[in-house]
C-alpha cells in the first residue's frame, strides 16, 4: 500500500509538472506595472437613470443604472460588458479596464490617466469630460463607448432604454443562435425568438441529389526495387429526397485493374429517414424522427441498445440527451479524415483516419449544466467540417404530461444493409418511453427482446429521473424475464460553484446479458469531478479526476485514477490525460500507470497537431510520438506534413502532401516513407454534384457537403405585393442573407438566386434577407423572415420578396406663448387609409423624428391622440402620398400647441381616432384633458 501511494504522489507531480510546463499565462512572465488616475466625479444620484436594455430586440437586463448628465447618457463600461458577455473588466479606483471586446485578438486597454484607449491594437484620446469614474464602476458616454466598441447604440433618456445594434454579430449573439439550434429541451436558454412563421417544405418522391465523389490511386515501392501499381479507391455520398424521405447512401470501396471487376464495394451504409423538430410524423403518432436502414438509437439503460438494420420511429425530441453522465458518438469517417471531440471549447480526444472508416468516442462525461459537443473533422486536402451537439444535464426533463417514445426493430446478424448477414436472422426490437410527471421528476420504462445464445429474451426496466434545485437524481432497474437476473443502477449529479461532481453506481446479477452480449463485470462505481482549477495561474485550464472501481467477478477487481486536464495557453489547445490502475487477481495485484496528451494550435495560415502516448508502469515505454502541420500557402494552395513515430518497433513514418482546392475540384498529391524503406506516393480527386432546384441547375464545389443542408433562396421586387414572382417583376441580385443570426457569405445571381450552403440539418433554421445589401435604401423585405428545416442534399426553394417603401422625417415643435422649440420624445403615428398605423417613430432630443420603411400610398401623419390628451395639447396632423417609385419625403413638420377648449364645444375625432382630412394643410385635433 505503501508504494501505492507513492506511486499515486508521483503520478500526480508529474500530472502537475506537465501542466505547470504547458499552463503559464503570458500575464505572469511579461506582467506590466499599470498607473492610476483618479477622476473628478462628474455625476450624482440626482442624473441617475435605471435603464432597459436590449441586444438586437432581446432584453439583457432591465435595471442597468446609468446616469443622464449634459454630454449625453453615461453606461457603465463593467456592468455593460457583463451583460454582453465582452472580455473586459475594470477598476474604477485606478481608472482602468482592459480585456477584450468581441474576440480574443480585439484587445482593449483604457487609462483614464493618460485618456487613451487601445483598441485592437489602435491607440486613440478621447475627452476625459466623456469617460468618468465612480465607486461602483468607470462610466463612458454612449456615443463615445459606440465607438470603441464599434456597434450602435441607441441610447433613449426617454425610454429609460439602451438599445444595441453590432455591425458584426457578438459572441453571446451566436450563442444565443446555437442555443436555439439546439433548443429541443424543454426550459432551455433565453433565445429570444423572433417569431419567424415555418414554412411548409414536403418531401418529393425524387429530389436533389447532392453527390460527394472522391476517387484515390498511388504507387508503391522499396528502394528502387518492387515498384507495383498501390490501391486505387473510391469515397461516394448520395443525399437528397427520395420516396417521400430524406436518403443517404455512403459507398467506398476499391477500384481493381485488369483481370478483376473493375469497381468494388467494401463499405456501405443506407438510410431512409424524415426528422420534423416539432413533430407531427404519421399522424396520431406525433413522431418527430423515423428512420429505415442502417438506423442510430439510443441505448437503453442497462440493457445495451439495437443493433444492425431496421427501422426506429421517434418522438424524443432532437439531441435531447437520455444519458444521465455519459454519452456515445459515433459515424462514419471517410478514408484520411480524421475528427478532434471539443467540448464546451476543450479539446477533449481525437480520432485518427482507420481502416474501419469509422469514429466513436464512447462514454463522453457530460457535466451538469449544458454541455456543447463540437465534433471538427479535418479532410486530407485541408477540408474542414464541424457539427455540434448540444445537451443540458439537468435541464432535460420533458414538459410535465408531456409523453415521448422510441421503437425499434432490426436484424442483429446484419451490421449495414448492404453488407451480408453474418448468419440466420436474428430480430431485436426495443421500446422506451418518458412520460414528463411534473417539473421536476420524469419517468421512463423500456423493453427489449433479443434472441441470445439461440434463446429469445426478454428485458423490462423502469427508472426515474429527478431534478431538484442543483442536484439531479437518476434510478434504473431491469429485469431479464427469462432468467430473473436484475442490474441496478443510480446516479446523482450536483454543482457547487464552479465544480460539477457526478457519481454513478451500477451492480449486474452474475451472468448478466445485454442485448449485444455478455457484461464482463458485475459492479461499476464512479466518481468524477469537474471544473477543478487548484492553481489560480492557469485561468484558462479545466481539470478532472475521475475514481472508478470494478468487480469483474469474485476475484478480479480493478481501481484506477484518471485526471485530465484540457488548456488553452497562447492559442494552444491541449489537454493531457493521465491514468493509475491496480489489478487484483486474487492475491496478486499489479499497477499500470499510462497517458496521453495531444495540442491543437492554429496560427493564421499555420496549423500544428501533436500527440504522445507513454506509460511508466509497469515499464517507462512511449508508445507512440506523432505530430501534423499544415501550412496554407499562396493562391489556396496547403502542404500538410506528418511524422509518426513507434519506439516499441523503432518505426518511422513520414508524410507530405500537397493540395488545393479549385473551384470545381480539388486535388492532393501525397508521398509517405517508412524507415524500413518502404514508400508511397498517390492522388486524390475529389468534388461535389449539386442540383439547385431553381434554375435546375447543377453546381460543382471542390468541397464535400452533401450531408450538410442548403437553401435555394430567390430575392425579387414585389411591386403589387402579392408575394408572388410575376413575369413583370425584376430579380434582385447581390442581395445577402443572415441565417441563424448570421450573415452567410452567399449572394443572389443574375436570377436572384443564391444557393446558401453548410447549414445544419434536420433543425430549425431562421433566414432573413440582409438589408444592407439591397442596392436601394427604399427597398426593404417584406416579410421579417421565414424558418425552415433543410435537410441534406436538397436545397429548400424559398422566396423572398421586396417591396418598395418611403421615408418621411420632419421636426415635432411645442409652441408655448408664440415660441416654438423642438419637442422630443414625440410618437408620430402613419395611418393608412384603412385607419391602420403603418409606422411609428419618436422624435429626437432635437425634435428631429425619421419614420422608414413604408409602403407606398396615401397616409395621414399624426401626433400620438393618447400622448396629445396625455400633454393637454393638439394632436397635429397632415396628408401625404408615397408614390409607387417610393420617396424621400421631407420637412413635414408638427406643431403642438396648448390645448383650449371652448364652453359646448366637441372636437370632432372618428371612430377609428383618425382626424377629418383637410388636403395639405396641417390641422390640430384638440382633444379634452382627461379629469
Amino acid at each position: 500500500m505503501h508504494n501505492y501511494f507513492r506511486v499515486l504522489r508521483s503520478s500526480l507531480l508529474f500530472f502537475f509538472w506537465i501542466c505547470l510546463a504547458t499552463g503559464h499565462q503570458t500575464e505572469l512572465l511579461y506582467g506590466e506595472e499599470k498607473r492610476t488616475a483618479e477622476s473628478p466625479t462628474a455625476l450624482s444620484e440626482d442624473d441617475l437613470l435605471l435603464c432597459v436594455v436590449r441586444l438586437g430586440g432581446a432584453t439583457l437586463s432591465g435595471n442597468l443604472v446609468t446616469y443622464s448628465a449634459p454630454p449625453g447618457l453615461f453606461l457603465p463600461l463593467g456592468e455593460l460588458s457583463r451583460s454582453l458577455e465582452l472580455g473586459i473588466t475594470v477598476d474604477p479606483a485606478k481608472g482602468v479596464g482592459s480585456g477584450h471586446v468581441a474576440l480574443p485578438s480585439q484587445s482593449f486597454m483604457l487609462d483614464m490617466a493618460k485618456s487613451s484607449i487601445i483598441v485592437d491594437g489602435n491607440t486613440y484620446r478621447y475627452d476625459p469630460k466623456l469617460v468618468v469614474a465612480l465607486t461602483d464602476d468607470i462610466y463612458v458616454e454612449s456615443r463615445l463607448l459606440a465607438e470603441w466598441f464599434a456597434m450602435r447604440i441607441d441610447a433613449n433618456r426617454l425610454d429609460a432604454a439602451v438599445d444595441i445594434r453590432p455591425f458584426e454579430p457578438l459572441p453571446i449573439q451566436q450563442r444565443m443562435a446555437r442555443s436555439q439550434r439546439g433548443s429541443n429541451t424543454w426550459g432551455y436558454g433565453s433565445y429570444n425568438d423572433p417569431g419567424y412563421p415555418l414554412l411548409n417544405t414536403p418531401f418529393r418522391l425524387l429530389a436533389g441529389p447532392s453527390i460527394d465523389i472522391s476517387l484515390s490511386s498511388s504507387l508503391t515501392g522499396e528502394g528502387t526495387a518492387n515498384i507495383t501499381p498501390g490501391n486505387s479507391s473510391f469515397y461516394t455520398r448520395l443525399s437528397g429526397d427520395l420516396l417521400w424521405m430524406s436518403g443517404r447512401l455512403d459507398l467506398s470501396g476499391h477500384i481493381a485493374g485488369a483481370g478483376k471487376s473493375i469497381i468494388g464495394v467494401d463499405n456501405g451504409t443506407m438510410i431512409l429517414e424524415r426528422t420534423s423538430p416539432t413533430g407531427g410524423i404519421l399522424g396520431v403518432l406525433d413522431a418527430r424522427k423515423i428512420a429505415i436502414g442502417d438506423i442510430q438509437p439510443e441505448t437503453l439503460p442497462l440493457i445495451g441498445n439495437s443493433v444492425g438494420t431496421g427501422i426506429m420511429v421517434s418522438s424524443y425530441p432532437i439531441n435531447q440527451s437520455s444519458f444521465f453522465d455519459k454519452l456515445t458518438l459515433n459515424g462514419f469517417l471517410a478514408k484520411g479524415w480524421d475528427v478532434e471531440l471539443f467540448s464546451n471549447a476543450n479539446l477533449l480526444d481525437y480520432r485518427p483516419s482507420n481502416p474501419r472508416e469509422s469514429y466513436s468516442f464512447a462514454d463522453i462525461p457530460l457535466i451538469y449544466g449544458l454541455n456543447e459537443l463540437r465534433l471538427v473533422f479535418h479532410g486530407p486536402q485541408g477540408e474542414q467540417r464541424v457539427e455540434r451537439h448540444i445537451y443540458n444535464v439537468g435541464r432535460n426533463m420533458i414538459e410535465p404530461g408531456s409523453w415521448n417514445y422510441q421503437i425499434t426493430a432490426t436484424n442483429a446478424t446484419q451490421r449495414s444493409l448492404l453488407a451480408s448477414p453474418d448468419g440466420d436472422p436474428a430480430p431485436l426490437m426495443t421500446w422506451k418511453s418518458t412520460l414528463g410527471v411534473n417539473k421536476w421528476l420524469t419517468a421512463t420504462n423500456y423493453l427489449a427482446s433479443a434472441l441470445i445464445d439461440d434463446e429469445r429474451q426478454t428485458f423490462a426496466g423502469a427508472g426515474f429521473s429527478g431534478y431538484l434545485k442543483m442536484i439531479q437524481l437518476d434510478l434504473q432497474i431491469a429485469r431479464n424475464l427469462a432468467t430473473s437476473r436484475l442490474a441496478r443502477q443510480a446516479g446523482i449529479q450536483t454543482r457547487f460553484g464552479p465544480l460539477t461532481l457526478s457519481v454513478l453506481m451500477q451492480e449486474y446479477d452474475k451472468d448478466w446479458h445485454t442485448t449485444t452480449g455478455t457484461l464482463s463485470y458485475l459492479k461499476k462505481e464512479d466518481i468524477r469531478i469537474d471544473g477543478l482549477n487548484p492553481f489560480f495561474f492557469l485561468t484558462n485550464s479545466r481539470f478532472s479526476m475521475t475514481l472508478a472501481q470494478t468487480e469483474f467477478d469474485e476475484l478480479r477487481k480493478s481501481k484506477s485514477a484518471t485526471m485530465t486536464s484540457s488548456n488553452r495557453t497562447w492559442g494552444i489547445d491541449h489537454t493531457h490525460t493521465v491514468t493509475l490502475e491496480r489489478m487484483l487477481d486474487g492475491d496478486t495485484e499489479s499497477d499500470a500507470l499510462s497517458g496521453s496528451s495531444y495540442a491543437s494550435m492554429t496560427r493564421q495560415n499555420l496549423s500544428l497537431r501533436a500527440e504522445i502516448g507513454y506509460q511508466l508502469l509497469p515499464e517507462r515505454v512511449i508508445s507512440t510520438v506523432g505530430g501534423t502541420c499544415e501550412l496554407r500557402l499562396k493562391h489556396e494552395w496547403l502542404l500538410l506534413n506528418s511524422i509518426t513515430y513507434t519506439p516499441l518497433g523503432k518505426t518511422l513514418t513520414a508524410s507530405t502532401g500537397l493540395n488545393h482546392t479549385f473551384k470545381k475540384m480539388a486535388m492532393g498529391v501525397t508521398g509517405n516513407y517508412t524507415s524500413g524503406g518502404a514508400w508511397g506516393i498517390g492522388i486524390q480527386l475529389s468534388t461535389n454534384l449539386s442540383h439547385e432546384p431553381k434554375s435546375g441547375q447543377w453546381n460543382i464545389d471542390g468541397s464535400l457537403s452533401s450531408q450538410q443542408a442548403g437553401i435555394s433562396a430567390q430575392a425579387y421586387l414585389d411591386k403589387n405585393r402579392n408575394r408572388e414572382l410575376d413575369p413583370d417583376e425584376p430579380e434582385i441580385k447581390d442581395a445577402g442573407f443572415f441565417v441563424n443570426q448570421q450573415s452567410n457569405p452567399a449572394l443572389t445571381d443574375a436570377k436572384g438566386i443564391a444557393f446558401i450552403q453548410g447549414i445544419s440539418p434536420n433543425i430549425l433554421t431562421d433566414i432573413t434577407i440582409s438589408p444592407s445589401t439591397l442596392k436601394e435604401l427604399l427597398w426593404v423585405p417584406a416579410d421579417k423572415g421565414v424558418r425552415v428545416v433543410p435537410r441534406p442534399g436538397y436545397p429548400l426553394p424559398v422566396k423572398f420578396p421586396v417591396w418598395v417603401t418611403g421615408e418621411v422625417s420632419g421636426t415635432v415643435f411645442n409652441k408655448k406663448e408664440g415660441i416654438e422649440e423642438p419637442a422630443s420624445g414625440i410618437t408620430i403615428e402613419a395611418v393608412d387609409k384603412e385607419g391602420k398605423v403603418a409606422g411609428k417613430a419618436r422624435s429626437e432630443y432635437d425634435g428631429v423624428y425619421i419614420l422608414g420603411a413604408l409602403p407606398t400610398g396615401n397616409y395621414t401623419l399624426r401626433v400620438s391622440p393618447e400622448q396629445a390628451a396625455k400633454l393637454g395639447t393638439t394632436a397635429p396632423f397632415k396628408e401625404l402620398v408615397i408614390p409607387a417609385e417610393g420617396a424621400y419625403i421631407d420637412n413635414i413638420n408638427l406643431v403642438l400647441e396648448p390645448l383650449t377648449v371652448e364652453p359646448g364645444i366637441e372636437t370632432p375625432v372618428e371612430s377609428n381616432g383618425k382626424a377629418p382630412v383637410d388636403s395639405g394643410k396641417e390641422k390640430s385635433l384638440q382633444t379634452p384633458l382627461l379629469p
